[in-house]
């Protein structure tokens, strides 16, 4: 395998524990409730792989990470501002990604059940909230607040010289060969 090739068991290996209370709620099993959602997930989301889908993957991770001590992200439990609108660069696509993982959404998101499971206006864009730069994570029951920034680094030399498709996937292994090192957490608020 060439440093660029992404096979779907290695992009497996990038995953994000989840935990869905509403399914449980709902007498879901075990598999809809306690899941993990791997980073091939995302680009399926997506529909593509790129250094920002991968960001957006990575920066949910670390948020997960910092926020929740068993690294198990509750669903409905975060919510996310960003300083831009959904239309600037890849604002949108990765706040679909982050959206996808956390439960947080727009105004899209469901409404709730019995003043629970809400997870409607949870994430918001041109918030002043949200660094400039980077994502802000709140995690809804214990007030704590961090800004997850992704930085991915120049591109190589061997990127330069490849027809723009396998630069693109010549980044994205790059950006996951130096895991932490792209994404930085700055806490607000514990």
């Amino acid at each position: 395998m060439t440093n660029h090739t992404l096979t779907a068991d290695y992009m497996r290996t990038f995953e994000i524990k989840v935990y869905e209370p509403f399914a449980e709620y709902l007498g879901g099993n075990e598999a809809e409730s306690r899941f993990s959602i791997s980073l091939l997930d995302a680009y399926h989301l997506a529909g593509h792989s790129c250094p920002s889908m991968t960001g957006a993957f990575l920066m949910t991770a670390a948020a997960a990470k910092s926020l929740f001590s068993d690294g198990i992200l509750v669903r409905g439990m975060v919510e996310v501002d960003i300083a831009s609108d959904p239309g600037s660069g890849a604002t949108g696509p990765m706040a679909n990604v982050i959206a996808y993982i956390t439960g947080a959404w727009g105004d899209s998101g469901f409404g709730g059940l019995g003043g629970k499971f809400r997870r409607r206006d949870l994430l918001r864009f041109n918030s002043e909230n949200a660094p400039d730069g980077g994502f802000r994570f709140t995690r809804s029951d214990t007030g704590k607040v961090i800004d997850v920034f992704f930085s991915p680094g120049p591109p190589s030399p061997e990127s330069a010289a490849a027809p723009f498709p396998e630069t693109w996937r010549i980044r994205v292994r790059q950006i996951l060969e130096q895991g932490d090192a792209s994404v930085k957490i700055v806490t607000v608020r514990d």
